[in-house]
């Protein structure tokens, strides 16, 4: 845990003009912060650890030269796929995204470029979502921020923009294809 808040501090520190313009270099070659001196807006999508590949799929579908990513920084958020987040303590691969004017949940499977275009995000898709709801003797509660469904990769899928996007979100996923994601409201959605 001391380590993370050494991370974040640094994050913190990089910003600041009065850090030493060597220690600046190198934490942010460490962090992945191709500018140092700003913290990279939300539209800045860089795409990290290409991966040697092939997918027919995606061949069939897309013409061109297409590499595959395990990573990508939307701003300064981290997102990965779930082959890359499989056995690890951190998942960066579940998200909430929008397509139209509804939100929904899923998992990166793939991340890639055609062409050195924008990077498009192939998206396992959560069907079936409903809140979470929990019963008392008395009373219903439902909470919204937590949502449980059903998990299928085979089925529902979609390709999506890095602008398509909302927010990362924690998932669970029981032996039997029931998950729950898991929302974190902001400060200014609980006000």
């Amino acid at each position: 845990m001391n380590n993370m808040m050494y991370l974040r501090d640094a994050c913190f520190q990089i910003i600041h003009v009065d850090m030493h313009l060597g220690l600046r270099k190198l934490t942010s070659s460490w962090l992945h912060m191709s500018c140092p001196d700003s913290v990279p807006s939300k539209d800045c999508v860089r795409t990290l650890h290409p991966l040697k590949i092939t997918d027919q799929l995606f061949s069939s579908i897309f013409s061109g030269d297409i590499i595959y990513y395990s990573t990508a920084f939307i701003g300064q958020v981290r997102f990965t796929t779930t082959s890359y987040a499989h056995n690890k303590v951190a998942d960066d691969s579940s998200i909430v995204f929008k397509t139209g004017l509804e939100e929904s949940f899923g998992r990166i499977r793939r991340i890639f470029r055609v062409n050195d275009a924008e990077p498009i995000f192939y998206v396992d898709v959560i069907s079936k979502m409903a809140d979470f709801e929990c019963n008392t003797t008395t009373d219903v509660y439902s909470y919204s921020h937590i949502q449980t469904g059903t998990f299928n990769q085979e089925t529902n899928a979609v390709f999506i923009s890095a602008k398509e996007i909302v927010e990362k979100c924690v998932f669970y996923e029981r032996n039997n294809a029931v998950c729950t994601c898991y929302k974190f409201p902001n400060l200014e959605q609980c006000s």
